[in-house]
């Protein structure tokens, strides 16, 4: 019992003398800002650093939407065209082969018609299933924010920035 007691007072610590975790956490980023404030290039790599991050937010929040809702217009196209094939070959008699036909032909031309524009327009993804992630991640965003900042100091930049040649999110 003594011995257990000896134990107990050797490692016995004044709690006094520990400082809280927040407290030391809260001085260490009092003197992380502290450097940033008075360090010019630190202060400079900041304010990149921020309005990358805001840009990148930005960007997400406006493409994101856009995105899934091209992806539901395509997935749209598909399922309207099968539920017109169903229709026709619902309604009509197939053992009248060539009517049938006619019918399937001219909706799928019209479903092709539709895939092809929206191809043009870059709604169509390579991936046949729409449930897949979007691509304008955060990530990708931050990488569209951090190239415009890089391609816009130049005049070259500046044109194919302004053409929308650059975009790196198209090669997700």
């Amino acid at each position: 019992m003594d011995r257990l007691r000896k134990l107990k007072e050797n490692f016995k610590v004044d709690k006094a003398s520990i400082k809280p975790k927040f407290v030391t956490f809260k001085r260490y980023c009092h003197e992380f800002f502290v450097y940033l404030y008075t360090n010019v290039c630190s202060r400079s790599c900041g304010l990149t650093l921020g309005y990358m991050i805001v840009g990148a937010l930005l960007f997400k929040s406006l493409e994101a939407p856009y995105e899934t809702f091209q992806k539901s217009v395509v997935k749209k196209y598909r399922e309207d065209c099968l539920k017109d094939l169903w229709i026709i070959t619902d309604s009509m008699n197939v053992l009248y082969e060539q009517n049938w036909t006619h019918l399937v032909e001219m909706r799928l031309k019209e479903f092709e018609n539709e895939i092809a524009e929206a191809v043009e327009n870059g709604i169509y993804s390579r991936n046949k299933d729409f449930t897949v992630e979007q691509r304008w991640t955060f990530s990708a965003a931050l990488l569209y924010c951090l190239s415009i900042i890089t391609t816009v100091v130049s005049e070259k930049g500046k044109v194919l920035t302004e053409c929308e040649i650059l975009s790196p999110v198209d090669e997700f």
